[in-house]
């Protein structure tokens, strides 16, 4: 299963592309990864900025990560 930016969002998927995406890019603090209410578009656009990435290029960086549908984050 890939994480994809639609409708729905499974923070239990978002637990394991978060370490994924801090263990790639250093850059990204635990504050610019935390969930805060908003609205997925914001999160992913703010990480987007972070990186100095577009959303196109940052949904594809999400897509590459791909995570089976019966993995947790404690098992990566």
């Amino acid at each position: 299963m890939k994480i994809r930016m639609d409708d729905e969002f499974d923070f239990k998927n978002w637990e394991i592309v978060k370490y994924k995406l801090k263990n790639t890019y250093s850059q990204l603090t635990d504050a610019d990864l935390i969930w805060r209410h908003g609205t997925k578009d914001e999160l992913y656009g703010t990480i987007a900025t972070k990186l100095g990435k577009t959303r196109k290029e940052f949904n594809a960086i999400v897509d590459s990560f791909d995570v089976p549908q019966n993995q947790r984050w404690q098992d990566i």
